[in-house]
């Protein structure tokens, strides 16, 4: 076999020559840079995940023609019967998948292939408890040796570099562990190998999702139980002190399979393997080395099944609520017509006898109507009145409504709507919730503001809706409300702000508020409906809202509605 990308290299060590004692040099040495790297990174990894406190140490020097160069450890040592296998795929001094050290036992292996493959031999002398020494060769090049002057170090080595911390204690130090950018999914990446783990959060860097690391099965399963935010787990197999098999039972005994996808990632590619991981409770299995394009294909096959199984379940729910809704509306309509048939019949009859009374009235100063002298109580009846025929009429519009809410929407519009006027009886209707909330409560409706084309009663439901969204975000009256109105002649859009000084919304449910039967304030009564009916009217008239949210500080709701010509004769756009 030969070596591909050969080329050649100036490898600096410092070691004492046979012939200039005293003389620093460089060796030139023909080599792919990238795979003598690999070499060194391997060797050296190996010795800092053995070597929990001591020292590692790398020299090298020239003996006939070959470079010697040496990695040695003071770590747990390597026994006697172990000096040749663990050479091999797979082995490591410990080899079950729950051993107490982390690795695939691939490292070694794909060294001495790489230090064969440049025309050396590597080897190992080790003493149990004592540490290990690994040293591999390298044939120099026959070019003229490079002298290097002025560089100081010790004669014969490289610098010891000391190992006081563990390796988690150096990892805390180092990159944050959370990738949080704004992203519609939370991945968990749990691999022993910090390598591994960067490796995957660079393939993940420009997708739309967060990651969290996990150095071990027992930190996973600490972070899932604390809490759940995340929408797939990738999971290594070969991993210390408890297997990825062993993870995945114990998150299998909390989330079911069409849940939380667990997508194992592991060197130990065998069918026994696939049918071990697949009956542990993984959804999918992926070889080393992961291949950019396949990890993120799989990823995104089982994220896209995740929201369409969320979607169904929604329908399930939404087909279930119909029929009861339906079941609802239809034994209050019967009452509801009643009442409103009286209101009107009483409206009429109070319009019949009122004439009469005011008649009577003016000759008896002391007639008396449910207790109130009758100019007193003429105006509170009419007023009563009043309200039967409004609210008996919006009971049945209501029911009307919970008729066909689950059913595809009738977008037929009917009238043009003046928004700021539809935004003032809103806040007319909301009176006293608003004062009761806060002291503090701005309406500023802008000028100019074209009319649209759509179901007024919609309209103001939306409005009502988020008004009472505000008022119940507040924690104290001190805090304000403030709603506003535009109109963006360079978008042609009406542009209505809702803003709150109250709780804020959490990062985490942003993505949810819209979704039907979400809530926050289930225990105060909240349905989850409010805000998906408003956000489903907007779509219907075209428009969209948008949210802005921060813990503590309040929210924004801004809706946006599009403006169309109308034909004002036939009320048509």
């Amino acid at each position: 076999m030969s070596i591909p990308f050969v080329k050649k290299v100036i490898l600096i060590f410092y070691f004492d020559h046979e012939e200039h004692e005293n003389e620093t040099r460089a060796v030139l040495h023909e080599a792919d840079k990238n795979r003598l790297q690999q070499i060194l990174f391997n060797l050296v990894e190996n010795a800092v995940k053995f070597t929990e406190t001591g020292t590692i140490t790398i020299s090298a020097n020239l003996k006939d023609d070959m470079l010697h160069i040496r990695v040695a450890d003071t770590g747990i040592g390597i026994p006697d019967e172990k000096f040749e296998i663990i050479f091999e795929s797979f082995e490591q001094v410990e080899g079950s998948t729950a051993r107490p050290y982390g690795g695939t036992g691939l490292g070694l292996a794909i060294t001495k292939k790489l230090v064969e493959l440049h025309g050396g031999k590597i080897w190992v002398e080790s003493t149990v408890g004592k540490g290990s020494t690994f040293t591999f060769t390298l044939p120099i090049s026959q070019e003229m040796v490079i002298e290097k002057p002025g560089i100081e170090s010790s004669p014969g080595e490289i610098p010891v570099f000391e190992t006081s911390k563990s390796i988690e204690e150096q990892h805390e130090t180092g990159i944050p562990q959370d990738i949080q950018p704004s992203c519609d999914f939370h991945i968990l990446v749990v691999d022993d190998d910090p390598v591994n783990r960067q490796v995957i959060r660079n393939f993940l860097a420009m997708q739309k999702c967060s990651v969290t690391e996990a150095s071990s099965g027992a930190e996973a399963l600490k972070i899932l139980q604390d809490k759940n935010p995340f929408d797939l787990i990738l999971l290594d197999i070969m991993m210390p002190r408890m297997s990825g098999y062993e993870v995945c039972r114990k998150i299998r005994e909390r989330y079911p399979v069409n849940e939380l996808p667990i997508i194992f990632i592991t060197a130990k590619n065998q069918d026994e393997d696939l049918v071990t991981a697949f009956n542990e409770g993984g959804n999918d299995f992926i070889a080393k080395p992961v291949s950019r394009v396949e990890l993120l294909a799989r990823i995104q096959t089982h994220l896209k099944l995740l929201k369409y199984q969320d979607k169904m379940i929604q329908s399930e729910k939404m087909a279930s609520l119909g029929v009861l809704l339906a079941g609802i509306a239809h034994d209050l309509n019967n009452p509801a017509s009643v009442i409103k048939m009286n209101a009107e019949f009483f409206s009429g009859a109070w319009k019949d006898i009122a004439p009469i009374l005011e008649q009577y009235a003016s000759g008896n100063d002391d007639l008396k109507i449910g207790g109130l002298f009758y100019g007193d109580s003429k105006d509170e009846i009419e007023k009563l009145i009043s309200g039967l025929l409004n609210s008996s009429g919006r009971i049945s519009h209501l029911i009307n409504e919970l008729k066909k809410l689950y059913v595809e929407t009738d977008s037929t519009q009917t009238t043009t709507i003046d928004i700021n006027k539809v935004i003032q009886s809103s806040v007319n209707l909301t009176h006293h919730m608003i004062k009761k909330a806060t002291r503090h409560f701005a309406l500023e409706l802008g000028e100019g503001v074209p009319n649209i084309y759509g179901n007024d009663y919609n309209m103001q439901r939306v409005f009502v809706n988020l008004i009472q969204n505000a008022c119940h975000s507040m924690e104290n009256d001190t805090k304000g409300i403030c709603i506003l109105s535009d109109f963006d002649k360079s978008t042609n859009e009406i542009i209505v702000k809702v803003r709150d000084e109250g709780i804020g919304i959490d990062e985490k449910h942003m993505k949810y508020i819209k979704d039907p039967f979400f809530t926050t304030k289930r225990d105060t009564g909240g349905t989850g409906l409010g805000l998906w009916i408003s956000s489903k009217i907007i779509k219907e008239h075209g428009g969209i809202m948008d949210f802005e949210s921060k813990p503590g500080k309040g929210t924004t709701v801004s809706v946006h509605l599009p403006v169309k010509p109308i034909d004002n004769e036939n009320n048509q756009l």
